[in-house]
């Protein structure tokens, strides 16, 4: 239907009167012919996967059935009841009966499965539901009887038409239907469309096939294409974002742009970059629930049900998924509380039970939500209360949830027609038809693209033909994903084709499909770019083939005079992956080190740094390697991630010092205007430092940042009358008095080692029993856990201000009792705050002697309490040295002092 609507916008745009051209797919057209009867005699339509869960118990019972043979020793899993369900509906779309399975005799396993299709079948009796298959049924029977009047017919060569939609359109039609289409397309068609179905038909018009479609049928156009361009990128993400960056860059309309995806994935990298830069968007199959805050609270509340761990509701509160108090988990009278209760009951329990204690739950408890997000919650509650309506089956609760879990996670909500001014997004199979000048195929990696060949592990492709050469057969879906990318490029006025050919997130790397090899031909040829060792004047020369000779022969000495530095890198190499400890991992022994902690003035961020990994501080502190920066300007942000994080850091210091004046909160009521126009007052400061790239980017970004100020002031409201704001940006170190300030660094003495520290604490908020040091994050809470806030002595910021501002309190004679923690003021985290009371200094200082007396003796070994390398800038160069307490060994070379061995092992145990 959505290209039905795309065609008649392009034909009104066109200037074309068919004002008795209609459009409608197949099942449209057979529920007109059927579904009346079916409604007269009291049947309603098959909620969408109700039948999914109902399947449950009849698999259920045929297993501990005496009539199961084939499945005697298969018990009840998620897989089998998803391969049983996938082959019944496959059956029946493809018109065939139980029957005709009995008649392939002496096979166990078809006569189970015509034994569950028999139940199946009866069950959708029972309810009396209806769909597609039946509608095409009776619809044939319907016309059989009752021609229709004379209709000319066209069909879309895309068309899908498996068995029973292919027998009606045939006898609909009296095989007197024109294709919209081409006579060839230069590869096989797929056998289900409707391009090979009627391939003798007659096209409506013979379309001129774009010069990139000519890639296949002319191979006199090899380097000739112009309208074709072939781009690799480093993982999907940076696939998605340098499209969009693309996108942007050409100042093209975004109602000229459409994007197709080769997989579900790139489905879903792109709703994410596109909802983080909040570009509209249309996705024309919609949005996976599971990418909402109410898909994902739902995911974890039926996980809960169907394991019974506690762990899974316990993480919806601590995320701030769930408005709801931790005190009133155990309230019986909340959703939760009757969760609680369904879980220890004995016996089975009703879907239609747990379906509407789920939709309860997300009306009662999920409300503090995006505006993008509230459609997602409201198509759920919808969803939930159309299965608590329809859907009577009982089984254990576990299992029954897991049926639900299964039906939602193949939810999808906001599925909409190319919009003007929209973007639009799409699987391969559904691109081409908007009729827009520029289209971006992404995915063509050969582990996406066309993909493997696969099979039903219940009914193989080869059973499958036998019972009838009408079932679908899955080893012919790559053929079918190649098929849709030439008739796309045959149609795009301008195509460019994408490939990842190596992954940043795992060091994996790719090769673009066979298909993308094949298409370079076509375009202006690109210069390879080589490395080249340049050997000194007098050496011998140096190219692959003497370098690989002298490594498998054995004869290294021929180039050794020639290039010490290949092979002193190469001994290098070996002894960092024989050897755990040695100075080829930073352990160098070193007379003298490069950190004096009692001298040096120190940081928390460089704290932190040392204790994450101490290779890293290295490479950033000691030996000032700059991580290499991405060139040009991102046209989809105005602020990079710290500006924009600086900029409420400002915003919030301003407000909070405004409101401080008066010791009660805000409130949403009064000084919403006041946080919007700071904002706005802050906002036009920046943009005189830093221009926007472009007007939307700026567009997009002042939205988020008024999301963050107004859920900061939605938290702020609610804080305790007795918790009073005192200090903000206090420093110490920087020269500064005045207030909570102190001009000077503070010395900490932490047992065995003192530290002298300098920094800026973002806000002190006084209360009865002392202070609160709060550090403002504007990034995700992800990295962090509250009941470990230490992070096994990687997050050490909140610990050591609170002992600094301890330390400036006690100069003025008033020390006082301190918690500290964290404040993640954004719009990411709602205001979610983690609160502890640090350890003591001793503590402390036990904790960080063994990683600061590394670093005194100039050691910097890459040791890692947790992997710190997918996020750091420096993954590319050692990411493959990490040593993680679980994959280390003590064996040190000989020239490894004792004394470095003992500090890293003891760091590794703390």
């Amino acid at each position: 239907m959505q290209a039905g609507s795309a065609l008649g916008t392009a034909l009104a745009l066109d200037g074309t009167n068919w004002i008795n051209l209609r459009f409608a797919t197949p099942e449209d057209i057979a529920r007109e012919i059927s579904e009346p009867r079916f409604l007269a005699d009291g049947w309603s339509p098959l909620p969408k996967d109700a039948d999914l869960v109902e399947l449950v118990s009849i698999v259920t019972d045929f297993l501990a059935s005496p009539e199961n043979v084939y499945f005697r020793n298969q018990p009840l899993s998620k897989g089998l009841i998803r391969s049983i369900h996938r082959t019944l509906r496959a059956l029946r779309i493809a018109g065939t009966r139980p029957e005709s399975l009995l008649k392939q005799r002496g096979s166990h396993k078809l006569r189970a499965i015509a034994q569950l299709y028999v139940a199946y079948r009866d069950c959708l009796e029972s309810h009396q539901w209806f769909d597609g298959p039946d509608l095409f049924s009776s619809a044939l029977t319907i016309i059989e009887l009752n021609p229709r009047s004379s209709c000319e017919y066209a069909i879309l060569d895309e068309t899908p038409l498996p068995g029973l939609a292919k027998q009606f359109v045939r006898k609909l039609t009296r095989n007197k239907v024109k294709r919209v289409g081409r006579y060839a397309y230069g590869v096989p068609t797929p056998e289900t469309l409707a391009a090979h179905v009627f391939a003798e038909a007659d096209l409506v018009s013979d379309p001129e096939v774009q010069p990139a479609g000519l890639a296949f049928l002319d191979k006199g156009a090899e380097g000739k294409i112009e309208n074709l361009r072939l781009r690799t990128s480093t993982g999907p993400e940076i696939e998605i974002r340098n499209t969009l960056s693309l996108v942007l860059e050409g100042q093209w309309p975004l109602d000229t742009i459409e994007i197709a995806c080769a997989t579900p994935d790139y489905l879903n990298y792109a709703y994410d970059a596109i909802r983080a830069i909040g570009l509209p968007a249309t996705f024309g199959t919609g949005v996976s629930i599971l990418q909402t805050r109410p898909g994902q609270v739902l995911r974890a509340a039926l996980n809960w049900i169907s394991s019974g761990d506690s762990a899974w509701v316990r993480s919806l509160t601590a995320g701030r998924l769930l408005n709801i108090n931790p005190g009133d988990l155990d309230d019986r009278s909340t959703a939760v509380g009757q969760m609680e209760l369904l879980m220890q009951q004995v016996g089975s329990t009703s879907a239609s039970v747990i379906a509407k204690l789920l939709a309860r739950l997300l009306v009662d408890h999920v409300t503090t939500l995006a505006e993008s997000e509230e459609p997602a919650r409201d198509s759920l509650v919808q969803r939930l209360e159309e299965l608590a309506d329809h859907v009577k089956t009982e089984g254990m609760p576990d299992i029954t949830a897991w049926a639900l879990l299964e039906v939602l996670q193949n939810h999808r909500f906001d599925a909409h027609s190319p919009k003007p001014g929209f973007l639009n997004i799409v699987p391969l199979e559904r691109a081409g038809f908007s009729g827009r000048a520029q289209i971006f195929l992404l995915g063509l990696d050969n582990s996406s693209f066309p993909g493997a060949p696969s099979e039903d592990p219940l009914l193989l492709d080869n059973e499958r033909y036998q019972i009838s050469a009408d079932l679908e057969m899955l080893r012919s879906r790559p053929i079918a994903q190649t098929w849709n990318l030439v008739r796309i490029l045959g149609l795009s006025s301008n195509a460019t084709l994408s490939a990842s050919v190596f992954r940043l997130s795992d060091g994996q790397e790719s090769e673009p499909a066979s298909l993308f090899h094949y298409l370079k031909r076509f375009i202006s040829a690109v210069t390879p770019i080589e490395p080249i060792l340049a050997p000194a004047d007098n050496a011998p020369r140096i190219n692959d083939w003497s370098l690989a000779w002298s490594r498998t022969l054995g004869s290294q000495d021929v180039l050794r005079v020639a290039t010490p530095w290949l092979f002193q890198g190469s001994h290098a190499e070996r002894e960092r992956t024989i050897q755990t400890f040695t100075r080829y991992k930073g352990l160098t022994g070193a007379d003298r080190g490069t950190l004096d902690p009692a001298g040096d003035v120190l940081s928390a961020s460089k704290l932190e740094t040392l204790a994450r990994c101490p290779y890293r501080y290295f490479w950033r502190y000691v030996l000032r390697v700059e991580p290499t920066q991405e060139e040009g300007i991102d046209p989809t942000r105005w602020l990079p991630p710290l500006d924009f994080g600086s900029l409420l850091h400002e915003l919030y210091r301003s407000f909070m010092a405004e409101q401080s004046e008066n010791d009660q909160p805000p409130t949403v009521e009064n000084d919403s205007d006041r946080i919007l126009h700071l904002l706005n007052k802050i906002i036009a400061q920046t943009v005189r430092k830093l221009p926007p790239p472009n007007s939307l980017a700026f567009e997009m970004d002042v939205a988020r940042l008024e999301t963050a100020a107004r859920t900061f002031l939605a938290e702020e409201s609610k804080r305790p009358p007795y918790q009073h704001p005192r200090g903000f940006e206090v420093s110490f170190g920087f020269a500064t008095d005045g207030g909570l300030n102190h001009p000077d660094p503070i010395s900490l003495n932490l047992g065995d080692i003192t530290i002298r520290l300098r920094g800026l604490i973002d806000r002190v908020d006084r209360t009865d029993r002392g202070y609160i040091v709060w550090d403002y994050k504007t990034g995700s809470a992800i990295p962090y856990d509250e009941s470990d806030l230490l992070g096994g002595a990687t997050h050490l910021q909140w610990a050591l201000y609170a002992h600094a501002l301890n330390e400036i309190m006690a100069l003025r004679g008033s020390p006082v009792p301190i918690q500290s923690g964290y404040y993640f003021a954004s719009d990411r985290e709602h205001g979610r705050k983690m609160l502890a009371t640090p350890p003591t200094k001793k503590e402390l200082g036990q904790m960080l002697r063994p990683v600061l007396g590394l670093a005194e003796r100039g050691s910097f070994p890459p040791l890692q309490k947790t992997n710190q390398c997918i996020h750091c800038e420096y993954k590319a160069i050692c990411e493959k040295d990490r040593m993680l307490p679980k994959s280390t060994t003590s064996l040190p070379d000989a020239d490894t002092h004792p004394k470095l061995i003992e500090l890293a092992v003891e760091w590794l145990s703390i």
